[in-house]
């Protein structure tokens, strides 16, 4: 969720205000930067994540907010008890029947009035590589991917 927020320290301030001192709060993000894939993105996908991260980046979000949690939590007044890395791999055909694909590419359908409206990309590109992902042949993928998952402690004084 914190990396929708515009001000994600302000939003953990919150949720240490709520918590009892001594009380403890598990914050997990994901980070765009702990994904790898075989094959690579195709280019028209990776184009596309990229006009949709300028969207969110101009919404005040943040794709890479796996890697900030701690700074963030430290500076809402929170203390560090634990950090865990949980990665996840997985491989799939992604073809015309994967659920994964046809949700990507509805949230892509979604997003283009708004990506258009901000400026973030232009109506021929998006249209044509949107396109380009719909028509693609299927392929397998391997994906590996990561969570980070922070146990925070409210202070007791």
């Amino acid at each position: 969720m914190l990396q929708f927020v515009p001000d994600p320290v302000q939003a953990l301030r919150e949720l240490l205000r709520v918590l009892k001192p001594g009380g403890y709060a598990c914050v997990s993000g994901m980070d765009d930067g702990l994904r790898i894939t075989w094959p690579p993105p195709s280019p028209a996908l990776a184009r596309l994540v990229d006009v949709v991260a300028d969207l969110q980046h101009e919404d005040g979000g943040d794709r890479h907010i796996g890697r900030k949690l701690t700074t963030y939590l430290r500076s809402a007044g929170f203390g560090i008890n634990s950090i865990v890395v949980l990665p996840k791999a997985q491989h799939r055909l992604v073809d015309r029947d994967d659920n994964e694909r046809a949700l990507i590419l509805e949230q892509l359908h979604a997003a283009r009035l708004r990506v258009l409206a901000a400026g973030t990309g232009d109506v021929d590109s998006f249209d044509l590589d949107l396109a380009g992902l719909e028509s693609e042949e299927p392929f397998e993928e391997f994906r590996l991917s990561a969570r980070l998952v922070v146990l925070a402690q409210r202070p007791i004084a």
